[in-house]
C-alpha cells in the first residue's frame, strides 16, 4: 500500500482513506498505551509520534522501534569538576573511581602557583603507604630545545607527573585490585613534557591527591572523566 494514483471520478472508499492516507501519516499518541489501543494490527512502515517521550517510532513488521536511535555517548564521560581553592598545597578528590569505569582521565586547568616550575605530584588513595611508585618522563624547553628528564624510583607518589599546574594524566585500572598505570602530559608557558609510570602494588583506589612540590596553588579546577566501556 505505499502509493496509489487516483483517477478522475474514482470513488474514494473508506479502505483507500485508511490505507493510503491515515495509515501513512505520522500519527500522534499520548504514549505507547494509547497507540496500542488505537492500532491493534499495525502495518510495516507505519510511523507514530509519542508525546510523553517525544519519540518518533516506526513499525518494522515485528515491533515498534525508535526512528532516531539513542545517541552513543562519547568515549570520555564527565564525572565531576573539583575546585582547587586558594593558596593550597594539595587537593584531595574522593570517591571518583569505581566499577563503572576501568580507566580515567584527570585534567587540571586555569590554576596559578607561586613557585614557577614546581612539579605536580599524584598519589592514589589506596596506595599511600610504602614506596611503590615508579615512573619517568622528559621535558623540552621551547626557547632552546633543551631536554631534561625526571624520574621516580620506589617513592611514595608520582613526584614528577606534572609541571606548574596544567596537566592531564590517564589512570589505568585504579579501582581494580591490580597494578595501576599512568600516562600523561604537562605544559607551561616555557616548556612541555610527558610522563608515564606504574604502582607496583595491587590496591583498589577510590580517589587521589594532587599536590605541588613547592609554593601554593590558587584557582582553577580538577576535572575527572571516565572512559566508557562500550
Amino acid at each position: 500500500m505505499p502509493k496509489k494514483i487516483f483517477t478522475v471520478d474514482e470513488v474514494l472508499t473508506a479502505a483507500d482513506v485508511n490505507d493510503y492516507l491515515m495509515n501513512q501519516t505520522v500519527m500522534t499518541f499520548a504514549g505507547t498505551a494509547a497507540r496500542g489501543s488505537a492500532i491493534s494490527l499495525p502495518t510495516e512502515g507505519m510511523y507514530a509520534h509519542l508525546n510523553d517521550t517525544d519519540a518518533l517510532e516506526y513499525y518494522n513488521g515485528t515491533s515498534w522501534v525508535n526512528r532516531i536511535p539513542t545517541p552513543v555517548s562519547p568515549g570520555l564521560e564527565f564525572i565531576g569538576s573539583y575546585p582547587i581553592g586558594t593558596a593550597v598545597t594539595s587537593v584531595t578528590v574522593s570517591n571518583v573511581f569505581n566499577s563503572t569505569y576501568d580507566h580515567y582521565r584527570i585534567h587540571t586547568q586555569n590554576s596559578g602557583n607561586t613557585a614557577n616550575g614546581a612539579k605536580l605530584r599524584l598519589q592514589l588513595s589506596g596506595s599511600t603507604s610504602g614506596s611503590n611508585y615508579y615512573g619517568g618522563g622528559i621535558q623540552t624547553l621551547f626557547s632552546s630545545g633543551a631536554v631534561s628528564s625526571n624520574w621516580d624510583n620506589n617513592v611514595a607518589r608520582f613526584n614528577s607527573i606534572g609541571n606548574n599546574t596544567e596537566m592531564y594524566v590517564d589512570v589505568f585500572n585504579p579501582f581494580l585490585a591490580r597494578s595501576t598505570r599512568v600516562a600523561g602530559a604537562f605544559f607551561t608557558t616555557v616548556a612541555a613534557g610527558h610522563y608515564a609510570g606504574y604502582i607496583l602494588t595491587s590496591n583498589s583506589d577510590t580517589g587521589f591527591t594532587i599536590s605541588i612540590e613547592s609554593g601554593t596553588m590558587t584557582g582553577g579546577e580538577i576535572i575527572v572523566y571516565g572512559y566508557r566501556k562500550a
